[in-house]
């Protein structure tokens, strides 16, 4: 006896939500001169690190998210700098830096394409700051010049396909900082000086499976089919006075020391249809940990709310369907309300404004050509809010 087209489809879906993903060029949402934006956990005490492999849940919805505190990782449009031609995002914000005090601008310079993303060059500007109350001398400072550093390999942020078991090279760059240090205690005036990270960046897609995270905005809970990328920083902070590397006496007034190692590693879910991860964990050098959501995460169409109310039922008919087919459900509003389809890859196909009058409705649905295959569906009421969902199987 030959299985029944009921069975067929459920095995189809099942082999569906458990085959990994592969995200391209253009399911990355993030244009040239588009923000970036994300918001911390108001509980980072409670983030834990994720287990790597294949068909994981990762189950963050412990989570609560500070949407009072949202931060904007690309601020300004892109634009040429002939300092790095080839640069199409350049964003400037403030940075800290290694010595007391050192909070300055810093610039960095982008590369977007279809390969990927990635850092090309970072530039700090001059800052003056004053050390008297570390050296007791109201006089002393340093004085930190305009330092532009050119890496000399691209460091990427993302590079397309990304596939899980993805491992990349190996990227060595240096960050350095040149300064003029006064410290009269130590005979030092205008001395020039500089700091040195020399760091190390590895990349791996070491997971790919089921994401949950609580939407920042509704604290409402979602699912998204992501990979997993670890990148691992590892650095050595050194300092160098007049082209030597800087007495330890002078480090240790500072609170530094010479050749110090460090390792800070991030994990990073990418999902399809997002403009950056949409959960990135933190791991520092002190074993303290801390996340940044996207807040987009909730209005992700391949996502499924789980909510705690019921939602409402409707009724599809034809199920399967051969292009046509039609959705009967109680509109609870007179407000316009939106349909959206989409395929397992996460893909929208189909978007319809449903402008009735609250009660029965009846909505027929006619779909594109060369759509077969099971699909997901939702109803948004005029908020946004997801008040229903469904699955049809298009033939």
């Amino acid at each position: 006896m030959k299985p029944s087209f009921t069975l067929l489809a459920a095995l189809f879906f099942l082999g569906q939500i458990n085959a990994q993903i592969t995200i391209l060029r253009a399911d990355y949402t993030l244009e040239i001169g588009d923000d970036v934006r994300s918001a911390p956990p108001t509980n980072p005490q409670d983030v834990t690190i994720p287990t790597t492999g294949e068909n994981m849940i990762w189950d963050y919805t412990n989570l609560q998210f500070d949407t009072d505190d949202i931060e904007v990782t690309l601020r300004n449009p892109a634009g040429s700098d002939p300092q790095v031609p080839e640069a199409n995002v350049i964003n400037t914000f403030l940075a800290g830096g290694v010595l007391p005090g050192t909070i300055f601008e810093a610039t960095f310079y982008r590369l977007l394409d279809d390969d990927g993303f990635r850092y090309l060059a970072r530039k700090s500007g001059a800052l003056d700051v004053g050390i008297g109350a570390v050296t007791g001398v109201p006089t002393d400072s340093l004085n930190f010049l305009e330092t532009l550093d050119i890496y000399e390999e691209e460091l990427p942020i993302c590079q397309f396909p990304m596939h899980y078991g993805d491992v990349l090279p190996t990227i060595n760059f240096t960050v350095s900082n040149d300064f003029l240090v006064t410290a009269q205690g130590f005979g030092l005036d205008h001395a020039p000086a500089q700091s040195k990270f020399y760091s190390s960046y590895e990349i791996s897609i070491s997971g790919w499976g089921t994401l949950r995270v609580n939407d920042p905005t509704t604290g409402e809970p979602v699912e998204l089919e992501v990979l997993l990328q670890e990148v691992l920083e590892s650095e050595t902070d050194s300092f160098f006075l007049a082209g030597m590397p800087a007495p330890p006496t002078l480090l240790g007034a500072f609170g530094l020391v010479q050749d110090a190692k460090s390792q800070e590693k991030c994990y990073e879910f990418w999902a399809k249809g997002l403009n950056s991860p949409a959960l990135i964990i933190f791991e520092f050098s002190d074993g303290t940990r801390t996340a940044r959501v996207n807040p987009e995460v909730g209005g992700f169409i391949s996502s499924t709310r789980k909510v705690a109310r019921e939602y409402l039922p409707v009724a599809v008919s034809p199920n399967p369907a051969n292009g046509h087919f039609q959705l009967q459900f109680e509109k609870t509003e007179a407000s316009p309300w939106v349909f959206e389809c989409s395929n397992l890859l996460g893909q929208t196909i189909q978007q319809e404004v449903i402008d009735l009058p609250a009660g029965t409705v009846n909505v027929p649905v006619v779909t594109a050509s060369g759509q077969t295959g099971l699909h997901a569906f939702v109803l948004k009421n005029a908020k946004g809010v997801v008040v229903a969902s469904g699955k049809i199987m298009l033939q």
